[in-house]
């Protein structure tokens, strides 16, 4: 039995003269979805230890759909091989996002300002409304720089019947009360992967900078994100991408053999 992590890069558009590229890693377990905004992919830098580590992996180029999408995976025979390479990864990541802090769009002095407000919100409103964000009520703030400190933060997000505890923290809980379209949601409208599972329409796509998978809620054009956007886990995207490399794989097949 092989224990993998799969690396993603996709191309986002330019950035200062630079072109702006978004890195993920993505393993099965518990162990959280890694992501950087930059122009280096990890690989490319300094660390020894770390190539070292890539190397007595084995690794599979996998094929892509999307030109400006390049995905692969690494795996190891024992799960304290790729947990070792995992945790090289992690601080990799951390020090890439340093180098590219001007690229990152958490960094963004957009952004910043719509945390100040939403925190200062929060001494008299502990429950915020993305419909009131939709409606302007915190100049500071759009539906997309919410979404975004929704991510980053883990903040919660309940439907608008939930019964409201006012919770000590400093940080709001996100009232869902209204659907946000695809345009303030997504990094890039081009979907990173898409493929059927299960006779579902399934995307795998970039918010803010995370990779989320989007599928359709029943017959409606109304689709619904897992892991949902406060949540970490990565198992369920995981699996995901084991569907849509046997997709890959399943096709190759077949035009072989014809």
């Amino acid at each position: 039995m092989l224990y993998c992590i799969y690396a993603i890069s996709s191309y986002l558009g330019m950035v200062d003269n630079r072109g702006l590229f978004s890195f993920n890693f993505v393993t099965d377990g518990f162990q959280p979805q890694l992501f950087y905004y930059g122009e280096t992919e990890i690989w490319t830098s300094g660390n020894a230890q770390l190539k070292q580590a890539l190397v007595e992996l084995s690794y599979s180029q996998l094929n892509s759909k999307v030109p400006e999408v390049s995905w692969g995976k690494y795996c190891a025979s024992t799960k304290e091989q790729l947990s070792a390479a995992y945790k090289l990864i992690d601080a990799e990541v951390s020090q890439q996002k340093i180098v590219h802090r001007s690229m990152s769009l958490d960094m963004n002095e957009m952004y910043r300002r719509c945390v100040n407000e939403l925190q200062t919100v929060k001494k008299k409103y502990p429950y915020i409304t993305i419909s009131k964000v939709m409606n302007g009520e915190w100049p500071s703030c759009t539906v997309k720089l919410l979404l975004r400190y929704i991510i980053y933060e883990n903040l919660e997000i309940v439907a608008p019947t939930h019964k409201r505890l006012r919770i000590m923290t400093n940080k709001p809980s996100i009232i869902g009360d209204r659907y946000v379209t695809s345009e303030e949601l997504l990094d890039s409208p081009r979907p990173v992967i898409s493929l059927r599972f299960k006779n579902r329409q399934i995307h795998l796509v970039h918010v803010s900078g995370y990779l989320k998978v989007l599928e359709q809620s029943g017959l409606e054009k109304n689709y619904q994100i897992a892991p949902s956007l406060g949540d970490e886990s990565s198992s369920y995207l995981f699996k995901m991408l084991q569907a849509a490399e046997r997709e890959i794989n399943n096709r190759l097949f077949v035009s072989i053999t014809v």
